[in-house]
Parts: C-alpha cells; sequence; structure tokens
C-alpha cells in the first residue's frame, strides 16, 4: 500500500521528471491534435458514415482546446514563471482537465463499441488528457505555495478558467450564427467565406438544411455548398 501512495505522490510531486514530461507533451498535446484531426464523429460528421456529430459544438470545443493546448505548452515550455502566471495557467488547466474527462464519460459508449475495431482505444485518450491537465493544474497551484503574490488566489484562477470557457463559448455562438446566415443565404460573399472556415467541421449542418429544404432552386444551392464543402454532393449520400 505504501508503495502504491509513494507512485501517485510522485505523479503530482515538484519537480516534474523527465518521463512525466514526455508523457505530458505525448498525452497533453500531440495525442488532442491527433484525435481532432482523425476525429469521425465526435465533433464533426460530413454526412456519409456519420450523419450528426456525437457532440455538436464542434467551433467552441476546438476553440476551447487550442487554448488548453497553449496554456500547457506556456506551462511546460516557461522555465520562470511570476505568481500571477501561475495563477492564469492553473485556472485553466484545472477546467481542461475536468472537461477532458467529462468528454471521455460521453464518449463511453462509442469507446466500448469502437474497442472491437481497435480504434476505439482513441476514447480512452480524453481520461489520459485530463490526467495530464489536472497533474499540471495542482503543479502550477502548488508552485505558489511560500511565495508572494496577488491576495484572493482563487478568484483569479477562476477568473481565468471563465475567461478559457467564455472565449469558446463565444466562439461557438460566433460559429453558430454565421452557419445560421450561411444556410439563409448560401449564394452570399459572407456565406462562401464561412464555408471556407467552418463548413469542413459542420457540414452536418448544411446536410440536413438541403435534407430538409423543399423548394428546389436552394436545395440545389445547399447542394453545391455541400459539394464544396466535403467534395461528395448530399444526393450521393442519400443514395
Amino acid at each position: 500500500m505504501s508503495g502504491r501512495q509513494e507512485f501517485w505522490r510522485r505523479q503530482f510531486a515538484l519537480p516534474a521528471t523527465s518521463w512525466q514530461r514526455y508523457f505530458d507533451i505525448v498525452f497533453g498535446i500531440g495525442a488532442p491534435i491527433v484525435c481532432v484531426f482523425a476525429d469521425p464523429c465526435i465533433f464533426r460528421a460530413d454526412g456519409t458514415m456519420f450523419r450528426r456529430p456525437w457532440i455538436p459544438y464542434a467551433t467552441g470545443a476546438y476553440i476551447f482546446i487550442g487554448l488548453e493546448i497553449l496554456t500547457l505548452a506556456a506551462w511546460l515550455a516557461l522555465p520562470k514563471k511570476s505568481p500571477l502566471l501561475n495563477l492564469a495557467l492553473a485556472g485553466p488547466l484545472f477546467i481542461g482537465g475536468l472537461a477532458s474527462i467529462g468528454l471521455g464519460i460521453r464518449m463511453l459508449p462509442l469507446t466500448l463499441l469502437g474497442l472491437i475495431a481497435i480504434i476505439g482505444v482513441l476514447g480512452l485518450t480524453p481520461f489520459l488528457t485530463g490526467f495530464v491537465f489536472l497533474r499540471n493544474g495542482l503543479r502550477a497551484w502548488r508552485s505558489l505555495q511560500g511565495a508572494e503574490g496577488p491576495s484572493h488566489r482563487r478568484e483569479i484562477a477562476l477568473l481565468f478558467a471563465f475567461l478559457t470557457m467564455s472565449m469558446a463559448a463565444g466562439g461557438e455562438w460566433a460559429g453558430q450564427r454565421s452557419m445560421d446566415q450561411l444556410i439563409a443565404d448560401p449564394d452570399s460573399s459572407h456565406a462562401r467565406r464561412v464555408g471556407r472556415w467552418l463548413g469542413g467541421i459542420r457540414a452536418d449542418e448544411i446536410f440536413r438544411a438541403w435534407r430538409n429544404e423543399t423548394d428546389p432552386a436552394r436545395k440545389d444551392r445547399l447542394g453545391r455548398l455541400y459539394r464544396e464543402v466535403t467534395g461528395t454532393t448530399p444526393a450521393e449520400i442519400v443514395d
């Protein structure tokens, strides 16, 4: 029992070992990037194999993942940090760890099914990523022990965590508003810009709009837009 306690104590102790840093880089930075690009249906779906994403908040999720990766990279890369910077990093790292573990739990049904085809093992990655972020968030917080710094430390850490979530939520709101405008007027220049930036990760919304459209002219325009974004016509999917 004492050996097991020592093992877990070492996982969260300061300073980090070389192997712990390698682990954190692989599963805190590399693995999330790989999973984003290999994502078949979690945050995006092109309408071929999966008609709807498992979690339909792609824009906000990608912004949040990007901010969290940058936060972890800053914590690992900067050798000396001020107490305020440690607080600015600790809050987002904690919330990133909790969000990653929550994502892993939300994905469990798909992960268990995917394990049959081996690729489902990627569904376990959020748990490892969550561990990495929580560990480094705890280390960022513990690095403040005995150091002079600002008061109301918890409030400051929570503020930066809230700012990270707010930027992700704001990005999701802006993305949804832009997609609504794109679907309302798929031939406008604004729609084309939105399609270039967001169409690839939210193609399922264009597909559903095409499928539900009753006006032949608008249906044709949505079909052409979907083809521009995905390289596939909606009719080919339906057939």
